[in-house]
C-alpha cells in the first residue's frame, strides 16, 4: 500500500516514505539528503528554514523528533498540541520550523463526519459522539473491530457501540448502555492508531488529475504566449528576467529532483516494515524485495550531524528572532523539478 501510494503521488510532487520514530525510523537518511541538497541550492542565503505543514494530529512534531534523534518537540495522539510556530536547529544552515494543524478551507466535499475522522476535531468537544460511528463502522474491516473490542457480530453502530459499552462497563441509570460514551472511546481509538485502517489510491484518478494539470498548464502557457507577442519588448524582457531561473538554479534543482527520483527508486525497492499483529489477512503480507540498507543511511547523515545540531541547539531560539526576510520561504521551481524528474525516466 506505501508504495503505491509512494508512485502515484511522486507524478505530482518528489514523494518519500517516512516512519517517524525516534529509535526506528524509516526514510531518514533520504529526508535528511533532500535538505541538504536544497540547503546547497541557496548558496546566497545564510541558513534555508523548512517548515511542516499538514492537517492536525499527523505526526508534523514526530517528524523533526525523528531527524533530531531526540525529543525537542512536544506530541500528542490529539489534534492542537502544537499551538504556535517553533524554531528548531537542525543542521548549521537548516532550521525546521513546527506548525500548527492547518485545515484546508479548499476541501469543500468535506463533510462533519470527514473532519472528526481525519482528526481535526477533538473528540471531547463532540456533542454527539454516536453520528459519527456509522461511517468509521463503513470503512473498517469488520475482523478489525472484531479484534479490537473481542466482538463477534453487531446489527447496525447502535449495537456495535452498545456491545461496546457493555463491555466497557460504561452504563448510564438504570443499566442502560452509555452509548455516547463509547463512541467516544471508540473515536478516540480511531485517532490514536488503534484501529487499523488505510485506503488504496485511484490510479486512475490520479493519471486524470495530472492529465488535466498538465492540459491546464498547456491553456496556461498559450495564453502567456499570446500576451506576450502583445506586449512591449522591454516589457517582456523584464517580465522574462524576473520569471526565469539562472542555469545555476537549474542545474541545482535538477541535482534535488535526481536525488528526489534515487530515493524514491530505493525505498520503492526497499523493505517497508509493517507492525507485527496490526494487519490480518492479506493485508498483513511481507514485502518479498531485500531488506534495504535505510538503517545504514540514516546512521550516516544523524553521525555527521550529530555535533553540530547538538552545537546549535541552544542558539536556535536566537536565530528565531531574525527577520522575516530571512526567513523567507524556498521559492523552488517544483515544476523545473518535476521536468527533470521526468527527463531522467
Amino acid at each position: 500500500m506505501t508504495k503505491r501510494w509512494l508512485a502515484a503521488l511522486s507524478k505530482e510532487y518528489p514523494t518519500i516514505a517516512f516512519h517517524a520514530s525516534i529509535n526506528n525510523p524509516f526514510g531518514k537518511g533520504s529526508l535528511l539528503g533532500l535538505l541538504r541538497q536544497l540547503a546547497r541550492m541557496r548558496t546566497d542565503k545564510q541558513y534555508i528554514s523548512v517548515g511542516m505543514v499538514g492537517y492536525p494530529n499527523v505526526g508534523k512534531s514526530s517528524v523533526i523528533n525523528t531527524l533530531r534523534s531526540k525529543k525537542v518537540c512536544n506530541v500528542a495522539p490529539i489534534p492542537g498540541e502544537t499551538k504556535v510556530w517553533q524554531y528548531i536547529t537542525l543542521m548549521k544552515r537548516i532550521f525546521l520550523i513546527d506548525c500548527p494543524g492547518v485545515v484546508y478551507a479548499g476541501n469543500k466535499g468535506d463533510t462533519d463526519t470527514d473532519a472528526v475522522l481525519k482528526g481535526v476535531v477533538r473528540v471531547e468537544k463532540l456533542e454527539d459522539a454516536t453520528e459519527y460511528i456509522g461511517e468509521l463502522i463503513n470503512r473498517v474491516k469488520p475482523e478489525y473491530l472484531r479484534r479490537a473490542y473481542k466482538l463477534k457480530e453487531w446489527k447496525d453502530a447502535e449495537d456495535f457501540l452498545g456491545q461496546v459499552a457493555q463491555a466497557a462497563g460504561k452504563l448510564c441509570r438504570g443499566g442502560d448502555p452509555d452509548l455516547n460514551t463509547a463512541a467516544k472511546m471508540v473515536l478516540h481509538d480511531w485517532q490514536r492508531g488503534k484501529i487499523p485502517f488505510f485506503t488504496l489510491p485511484d490510479q486512475a484518478g490520479y493519471n486524470g488529475a495530472v492529465a488535466q494539470a498538465e492540459e491546464e498548464e498547456e491553456e496556461e502557457e498559450e495564453k502567456e504566449k499570446e500576451k506576450e507577442a502583445g506586449a512591449d519588448v522591454k516589457a517582456d524582457l523584464a517580465e522574462k528576467a524576473h520569471d526565469s531561473t539562472s542555469e545555476l538554479d537549474r542545474k541545482a534543482q535538477q541535482v534535488v529532483a535526481s536525488k528526489a527520483k534515487e530515493a524514491l527508486e530505493h525505498q520503492q525497492k526497499a523493505h517497508i516494515p509493517v507492525q507485527d499483529g496490526f494487519f490480518v489477512g492479506d493485508d498483513a503480507k511481507e514485502d518479498t524485495d531485500e531488506a534495504s540498507d535505510e538503517q545504514a543511511s540514516d546512521d550516516e547523515f544523524s553521525d555527521d550531524d550529530a555535533d553540530g545540531s547538538d552545537d546549535d541547539a541552544d542558539g536556535s531560539d536566537d536565530n528565531a528572532d531574525h527577520d522575516a526576510d530571512n526567513d523567507s520561504d524556498l521559492d523552488l521551481d517544483w515544476e523545473s523539478v518535476m521536468d527533470a524528474m521526468k527527463k531522467g525516466n
